[in-house]
């Protein structure tokens, strides 16, 4: 992929990210953002790279586009495919993240009414008074077996609907 190509010459060619961008005229983090594959330079950035790394478009595109009178809107072309491809990815991405978000949200529901449902039945053995029997033991000990399982549920869930939520408000930026 592009951004795949533009790492690898820039790292031939010994520059950093920071060189690469003072020499464009762009911060470091475009030139981050163009190696992750998160954008794709303009036209005139991939050409002015494309120069500094001392190869052609083609090589940089992955593809080759004959150099005629419509070479810059041939770029312009292999350009809007790749950012098509990346939005594509974005899109995925997104939809993924929505639902890691929903299934957290889903889980936590459930942790908290299971551990709901075990304090009120673990409430009504102990104001009975009368918990010495197998059964009523058993049930003590299947409602605190049930309200750990709840607060693991509950934990898990905390953990996939933040990783979930995090990238959808990365995404949103």
């Amino acid at each position: 992929m592009l951004g795949d190509k533009l790492k690898k010459y820039r790292l031939e060619n010994g520059y950093t990210q920071e060189e690469v961008a003072v020499h464009l005229s762009v911060v470091r983090q475009t030139v981050s953002k163009w190696e992750k594959g998160v954008s794709v330079p303009d036209a005139d950035l991939l050409v002015l790279l494309a120069q500094l790394y001392d190869v052609n478009v083609n090589q940089l595109l992955g593809t080759t586009i004959p150099e005629s009178e419509t070479w810059e809107e041939q770029i312009a072309k292999e350009l809007a495919k790749v950012n098509e491809q990346l939005a594509l990815r974005n899109r995925h991405s997104k939809i993924l993240s929505e639902i890691a978000l929903v299934i957290g949200v889903l889980i936590f529901v459930w942790g908290i009414a299971g551990g709901t449902f075990a304090v009120i039945n673990y409430e009504g053995v102990i104001k009975a008074g009368n918990y010495d029997t197998e059964l009523e033991i058993q049930l003590l000990s299947g409602c605190m077996q049930l309200f750990r399982k709840a607060v693991f549920r509950v934990l898990i869930s905390m953990v996939i609907a933040a990783a979930g939520g995090w990238k959808c408000f990365r995404m949103r930026k």
